[in-house]
């Protein structure tokens, strides 16, 4: 079974044994709901409900892959806040003391390792090379791919590259330092230079995709103001990128959310980033997965047919669609 928390929805899925899909649902977040215990509770309630649906028909649940934005440590089953100073949130162990000893095995994994994995189980990308996921709707979203095999880092927590520090006179970033790449390739930053601080696009209540179908939409206007917005995203993202070529040395970087979206309109900035800083060619591409996706990669994982957690899993082919 999978469990993939995005955007104030948690995506459901369940495969048999034989990894073909059983169940693709999901459940919304208790609307203006605050902190991580509405997150605990809704994929409690989900997990008991399919939990039940399998007992009743003969079946058991081999376990949950629990899919978290930002710093996972899949190892000691922790969630990393990324504001100053909080301290590291025992996510597995919350999730454990909702469900009962009786109910399945949880894992948990990081959107962007898990997107990383399904990237190159869906469509070959840099099967036998190397390929970065990058997204950056709030916090930024990293996974790394070496030769099919996931990297975790000695402890887990590779992939920080949110905080790369770019610019020591930049905006505060919620680790509580300055310039950090989340603060400028980030989607709250692309808002706060598009748009004013009244413009309805900026209201936090808002949804994700439909701030995003929104910029969209002004950057195909060719609005000034977007497009001035877009080109300095670009250029951030060159920058970035730039060091983790010179780092990683990928075969491509995949971009998800509204980088991916929006990719045509910084590649210009991007390129012209890239060459100033003379680093060889790195392809960017858009992501084209889908939610549902990445749910069945998280429940083919609970089952061992991919592992984007451990440190010495094989990647399988298959484990979504494009």
């Amino acid at each position: 079974m999978g469990a993939v928390v995005r955007h104030r929805v948690v995506h459901l899925a369940a495969l048999d044994g034989r990894g073909r899909p059983l169940r693709d649902d999901h459940a919304d977040l208790p609307g203006g709901a605050d902190g991580l215990e509405p997150v605990w509770g809704t994929i409690a309630d989900a997990v008991t409900g399919l939990t039940a649906e399998a007992s009743e028909s003969g079946a058991t649940v081999a376990g949950v892959t629990v899919v978290l934005p930002g710093l996972v440590d899949a190892h000691r089953g922790l969630l990393h806040d990324s504001v100053a100073g909080r301290a590291p949130v025992a996510a597995t162990a919350q999730l454990s003391r909702r469900l009962g000893a009786s109910l399945p095995r949880i894992r948990l994994a990081s959107h962007g390792l898990l997107a990383a994995v399904v990237e190159v189980g869906a469509g070959g990308a840099a099967a036998d090379g190397v390929l970065c996921y990058l997204s950056a709707d709030h916090d930024v979203d990293f996974g790394l791919v070496a030769h099919g095999r996931p990297v975790t880092g000695a402890t887990g927590l590779a992939g920080q590259v949110g905080h790369l520090p770019l610019d020591p006179l930049g905006h505060e970033c919620s680790c509580g330092r300055r310039g950090c790449w989340a603060t400028v390739i980030g989607l709250p930053a692309l808002l706060r230079r598009a748009a004013d601080p009244d413009d309805p696009v900026r209201d936090p209540a808002l949804d994700v995709d439909a701030q995003v179908a929104e910029i969209e939409r002004r950057a195909r206007l060719d609005d000034g103001r977007t497009g001035r917005a877009l080109a300095e995203t670009g250029h951030a993202l060159g920058l970035g990128v730039a060091t983790l070529s010179q780092v990683l040395d990928p075969d491509v970087v995949v971009l998800g959310g509204h980088l991916g979206r929006f990719l045509p309109y910084l590649l210009p900035a991007y390129e012209s980033a890239r060459r100033h800083h003379g680093v060889n060619q790195c392809r960017l591409e858009a992501s084209h997965l889908t939610e549902t996706d990445l749910v069945l990669g998280a429940a083919a994982a609970a089952l061992a047919l991919a592992d984007p957690v451990g440190r010495n899993a094989d990647v399988e082919p298959g484990t979504g669609g494009r």
